[in-house]
């Protein structure tokens, strides 16, 4: 690795951060002659044709199933990728979770193997970013290009929507907005970061600085913009947002 500097530590001072190495798995390029004969005639057998496959040994396939069922639980994850719809999940039980989109009002929703687990009401907003935080971007050689020429700051808010239904009684449960459980209330940049003090009612995805791996929000020389978004944050009325 060439840091550029004289160690790591030098690295991290210079770039105010802590380097981590964001991947547990490192692909190996492998020529087709090289697939195992089992693998190849899976990829072949797709009706779509794949042009990137990991093939990955399990040692230990329970732990895998557990993850899948963790992630089931908590599939509205997926929800800010512009261009993900589906995953499936090739196992036993072949599980797939798909998100289906109504561009006329704005609401997302959440399958699990075509059954509806959750509906969001999706809301988008650009916000202009004040001149003085600007400033100090443009000025600050360590802020990645793009957020240095950022003008506007786009952000997604989603409100979790639950339709009315009847109980057992035939007697009608009113439906609506539902505020978020305070664990399920986490910040998203684009995929959900490991964020959840702010117990915000809703969910909130921003093109937030990251660290590697994506789990928590880069501070440093960039607190300022942190202290803009969330002073709006305290200023958008929950009961106006998706009136």
């Amino acid at each position: 690795k060439q840091w550029g500097t004289n160690d790591q530590q030098a690295w991290e001072k210079n770039n105010d951060r802590q380097f981590i190495y964001p991947w547990q798995i490192n692909p190996i390029w492998t020529n087709d002659n090289e697939i195992p004969n089992r693998i190849r005639n899976f990829l072949n057998s797709k009706k779509k044709q794949i042009h990137v496959a990991y093939a990955i040994l399990l040692n230990n396939v329970g732990e895998i199933h557990l993850a899948i069922d963790q992630l089931k639980q908590q599939p509205y994850m997926f929800l800010f990728l512009r261009n993900i719809s589906r995953i499936t999940f090739l196992t036993q039980l072949n599980d797939t979770i798909s998100i289906a989109r109504h561009f006329s009002h704005g609401l997302k929703q959440v399958y699990i193997n075509k059954k509806i687990d959750s509906q969001w009401i999706i809301k988008r907003f650009e916000l202009d970013v004040p001149k003085s935080i600007r400033d100090k971007l443009v000025g600050d050689s360590k802020a990645p290009e793009k957020l240095r020429s950022i003008e506007k700051a786009e952000m997604f808010f989603a409100a979790k929507y639950k339709d009315s239904t009847t109980d057992e009684n035939e007697e009608m449960i009113s439906g609506g907005i539902e505020k978020l459980r305070d664990q399920d209330s986490i910040l998203f940049s684009y995929l959900p970061t490991k964020i959840s003090e702010y117990k915000f009612p809703v969910l909130i995805n921003a093109n937030f600085l990251t660290n590697v791996n994506r789990e928590q929000i880069h501070t440093g020389k960039f607190v300022d913009c942190l202290k803009f978004l969330f002073k709006l944050f305290s200023y958008i009325k929950y009961f106006r947002l998706f009136a």
